[in-house]
């Protein structure tokens, strides 16, 4: 009979970068610092920070493509992005290092901002950092969805699928909020992991380590992949 293998650990159940608990806490200071200083007006920031198709497209002030992610217009809106920023900001930074995140987060930033300016009135303003929290939550997921293979691919797209609806579906429609570069942000992510786990996919596949399926446990291997009940002496689990 051939033998069968499962996976029992992958680049996800290693241990964390230490650095990412530097990363995520001077990244979570500068948001909110930075916010502190648009909400405040302090150094005449509301003049500079924003990011406006006037501005950007044709006065060329190309840095607002960045700043206007540390802008935002309240404390709600800066709080409701630091709530999921922190812990993606260590998951990114932790498990794929800091070039994913913050360098490739923020530069994929100033895109969707750019993207997003093509698309708005001439003197309407951007702020804030939701289309790069969309583009972590999504490359996190991508990346989830396509290393960790302990379970069936239609386990992990569904776990994929529900957190997304969870943390990211909007749950009323506000005027003032530009879900295009939700949106944007959430495809790029999407692409961006795909585009990343190809190019490491290798690394990531040396990191599987693996054990043999004895023919007993065969049926519950199988089982745990397709996330049914299974019941075996002395064990009664639903997975």
């Amino acid at each position: 009979m051939e033998s069968q293998f499962r996976v029992i650990q992958n680049w996800l159940t290693k241990k964390p970068d230490s650095r990412a608990y530097d990363v995520t806490f001077w990244m979570t200071l500068l948001l909110l610092l930075s916010g502190f200083v648009f909400l405040s007006g302090y150094f005449n920031s509301n003049a500079w920070m924003p990011a406006n198709p006037k501005a950007v497209l044709k006065d060329f002030q190309i840095w607002r493509l960045w700043t206007a992610l540390f802008a935002h217009g309240d404390v709600g809106h800066l709080m409701s992005n630091s709530l999921l920023f922190l812990p993606l900001t260590f998951l990114l930074s932790a498990y794929f290092g800091i070039f994913v995140f913050p360098v490739l987060g923020l530069l994929m930033g100033g895109l969707i901002n750019y993207v997003v300016l093509l698309n708005m009135p001439l003197n309407n303003s951007l702020i804030g950092m939701s289309g790069v929290v969309y583009w972590m939550g999504a490359i996190w997921l991508t990346l989830f969805a396509l290393i960790d293979t302990r379970k069936s691919i239609r386990k992990r797209i569904a776990v994929a699928v529900l957190l997304t609806a969870v943390l990211f579906a909007p749950e009323t429609y506000k005027a003032d909020v530009s879900y295009l570069s939700h949106f944007i942000g959430y495809v790029l992510g999407i692409v961006t992991g795909i585009g990343y786990y190809a190019f490491h996919r290798k690394a990531f596949q040396n990191a599987e380590v693996k054990e043999e399926v004895i023919e007993d446990d065969l049926d519950f291997f199988k089982s745990e992949q397709d996330g049914v009940q299974l019941r075996a002496p002395g064990i009664s689990e639903v997975l």
